[in-house]
């Protein structure tokens, strides 16, 4: 109860030269001014009591209204202090209108923080969206637990699709597992990566920080493990299954029918699914061994590549000589290892080679430095082009080989980069102290009483015989997918000279007609690409394509494009075996790739959805533009942490653990940040320029699409002359959809096979 006094006077003695704010309840008393007040004294006396501290906070701002004057009068008496105050308002200001805008764009375009979240959010938007249309999801198969293999069972699950996987060994990894049993394919036992490990990493789980720079097989492995139980892959893949049979279901044709066999007890199952994803890669036929005369008759042991293991696995010691054939990216590798150990090596190469020598540490500049924008811009120049400016940079080192026998007959670009000198000597140096010998064609093989067994070598002396005791054939692979019905597409050409295959978009087969009720079989990765990036963004692609988010051109827009791209690496690369290993090679097919799926980062795209990243992706995307995380920026399949992941592979690679040594995680030290910048800035300001010169002048064609260079790059190879029309002599250029004679016999022979399975199973059932 407040108690009211009515009708007090109180006598009030007011002291006008003292300062308002030190009245307070106390003073009253002494206040000499009389009033007559109907007073609620609680009610007065605390508004008497604000009065006064509000007089006493004004009495403050006023002191430093006077601080700040005095500070400004200081601020302009020396002009240089006031400018840098007004810049760094100005950067302030900056700041944070752009954290506001951030934020106002990020409410607008809400996107899950991380891959985790991406799943759990897709799978439940497409179960409610199956539920309300009656129906279930889309169910797909994965053969094969490889690189690709891992990357679509999450591109699946991205999508939200009911996804199995089928892999015939006990463990994932496929061909990059090695393997020490004898006759058993896998990579070699002291095999790297020789590219950086950031672009050879799934676009939603970049490696362990710190991790080494340059990957060891038994590193990619263990990457490949934690990927599996990072995503709980386990409860999708069925392993010790192996894929018998592949076709278009009877009872079903909206269905692909698969028909598979348990390894352990025998039992053989038949599926229906909506999709296939073959993830068996390039490696996953047999390796491709020439049938050069005596090879059966003599007692020469002799392997392929894929076999190898290390030297002494394979009985090569001090006394031995050894004979390498090809000199691709596993020739390279193992010439120059078993180089080291033999007596006597030769080399086999009929074309020369051109090669890159990358020495540990002399990637980190380069790069770092080559970012996006120059990139974007280096990759739409003509092929031509590409190979004046890389030529010049290798010119130097190129010499030695010319002087050994290893001059090109073909320009850099028309040929799959090499790579030397990144883990261990480099062939240059081998060459120059005789230790390998190079050789132009391996002409037979032989045995007599004199001699014994021996190998035929040719060159520009003529016929040499060496007594060789190991040959190994770096000679490829064969394109070969037996468990697939040849019928079921347009042509895949089995028996066929060459290794390139006739895929829309160098993946998806090609039906012989327009059918929408069945989703093409997609061949992952069978191109060469940068394997983890071609293969994630061609699972990506096929999942949209069994969602209905990407709608496929009828067989005859596909084969067209397939015929124009085709023919655009006809008029480019040396010979035929090289078409297929080269049309994933740019950054330029995945800008397509992305370009349908919907998550290409345009500057536009990033300007208006996410703003911040766009730093990042042009000067933040080292590794030559092939960075996986650039797709997870915008569009589906895009999530919060890829700006995170590209920051940190750039702040470790100029801050830096490439310098220290490639094999290990260690610490560079100083930041090299400012002359990286320098250099991105001037590479990609020089590349766009010519790129524009390209375009308007010359009238070159800029678009990251192959297939719209096939002209001008039959008018430039047209114009070289004959000799220079490797490719274009083989009479193919016409391609028609039928499958040759030796196709033909496949697929009797395959047609076969099939009746006799569904023989056993139905003598089983």
């Amino acid at each position: 109860m407040r108690t009211k006094i009515a009708q007090t006077r109180i006598h009030l003695n007011l002291d006008l030269d003292r300062p308002v704010y030190d009245v307070d309840d106390r003073d009253l008393a002494l206040l000499d001014l009389d009033l007559d007040l109907d007073l609620d004294l609680d009610r007065d006396l605390d508004l008497v009591g604000a009065v006064a501290r509000d007089r006493k906070a004004l009495g403050h701002a006023r002191a430093k209204e006077e601080e700040k004057r005095r500070s400004l009068e200081q601020m302009e008496a020396n002009p240089v202090v006031m400018r840098w105050a007004r810049r760094l308002a100005l950067v302030g200001g900056t700041v944070f209108t752009i954290k506001v805008l951030q934020r106002a764009v990020a409410a607008l375009h809400r996107r899950p923080e991380g891959p985790h979240e991406l799943i759990e959010e897709m799978q439940a938007e497409v179960k409610a969206e199956a539920e309300a249309k009656g129906e279930s999801p889309k169910k797909c198969l994965v053969i094969g637990t490889g690189i690709t293999g891992i990357g679509a069972l999450k591109a699946c699950l991205e999508e939200g699709l009911d996804v199995s996987c089928f892999e015939r060994e006990k463990e994932v990894a496929g061909f990059w597992r090695y393997s020490e049993e004898e006759g058993v394919p896998s990579v070699y036992k002291s095999v790297y990566i020789d590219t950086p490990r950031d672009i050879n990493s799934y676009g939603d789980r970049p490696y362990q920080p710190g991790s080494a720079a340059f990957t060891h097989n038994s590193q990619l492995v263990e990457y490949l493990e934690d990927n599996v139980r990072d995503f709980g892959l386990e409860r999708y893949i069925t392993f010790g299954r192996e894929v018998v049979w592949v076709a278009r279901s009877e009872e079903d044709p909206a269905k692909w029918a698969v028909q598979s066999r348990d390894l352990a007890s025998g039992e053989t199952f038949e599926d229906l699914f909506d999709g296939v994803l073959v993830c068996t890669g390039r490696h996953g036929a047999s390796g491709y061994v020439p049938r050069f005369p005596g090879i059966v008759e003599t007692p020469i042991k002799t392997l392929h590549s894929s076999m190898y293991k290390y030297p002494s696995k394979h009985g090569i010691t001090e006394n031995s000589k050894v004979v390498i054939v090809g000199v691709g990216n596993s020739g390279l590798d193992i010439v120059t290892e078993v180089s080291q150990v033999a007596k006597e090596t030769h080399l086999v190469s009929r074309s020369g080679l051109w090669l890159t020598v990358v020495k540990p540490g002399e990637i980190e500049l380069s790069d770092a430095g080559m970012g996006r924008l120059a990139m974007d811009a280096f990759f739409r120049f003509p092929w031509w082009w590409q190979s004046d400016i890389r030529e010049g940079i290798v010119a130097k080192d190129q010499e030695i080989l010319n002087k050994h026998g290893l001059k090109p007959k073909h320009r850099l670009q028309q040929q799959h980069e090499l790579v030397t000198g990144m883990f261990g000597p480099t062939i240059h140096q081998q060459l120059e102290d005789g230790k390998i010998i190079v050789h132009k064609s391996l002409e037979r093989f032989a045995e007599d009483d004199e001699n014994g067994p021996y190998v035929v070598l040719g060159g520009p002396n003529g016929e040499e015989k060496i007594a060789a005791d190991v040959v190994i054939f770096a000679t490829g692979y064969r394109f070969s997918v037996g468990f697939v019905d040849p019928k079921t597409t347009a042509d895949l050409r089995f028996g066929r000279s060459g290794t390139d295959v006739p895929l829309y978009k160098g993946f998806l087969a090609i039906p012989k007609e327009a059918d929408d009720r069945i989703t093409p079989v997609a061949f992952i990765n069978h191109v060469q690409t940068m394997t983890f990036m071609g293969g994630e963004m061609q699972a990506r692609y096929y999942s949209r394509v069994l969602r209905g988010k990407i709608k496929l051109p009828s067989p005859q827009v596909q084969y067209q494009d397939m015929l124009d791209t085709r023919t655009a690496l006809s008029a480019q690369y040396m010979d035929r075996e090289q078409l297929r290993t080269q049309h994933g090679l740019g950054v330029m097919y995945y800008d397509d790739l992305a370009n349908d799926i919907g998550c290409l980062p345009t500057f536009w795209k990033l300007l208006t959805e996410r703003p911040t990243a766009l730093w990042h992706w042009y000067f933040g995307g080292t590794s030559l533009g092939f960075n996986p995380f650039q797709y997870r920026l915008v569009g589906p399949g895009s999530f919060n942490v890829a700006e995170d992941n590209i920051w940190r592979m750039y702040r470790e690679t100029v801050s830096g653990t490439y310098v220290a040594g490639p094999r290990k995680g260690e610490k560079k030290p100083g930041e090299q940040w400012f002359r990286t910048m320098c250099f991105q800035l001037t590479m990609g300001c020089i590349m766009q320029g010519a790129l524009l010169y390209g375009g308007l002048f010359k009238g070159y064609a800029t678009s990251f699409r192959l297939a719209d260079r096939k002209e001008q790059n039959l008018a430039y190879i047209k114009a070289q002359g004959e000799e220079n029309m490797h490719s274009l002599k083989f009479g193919e250029d016409s391609c028609a959809m039928r499958a040759s004679t030796a196709g033909t016999e496949k697929i009797a022979a395959s047609s076969e096979r099939y009746k006799s399975f569904r023989n056993e199973t139905s003598a089983a059932a």
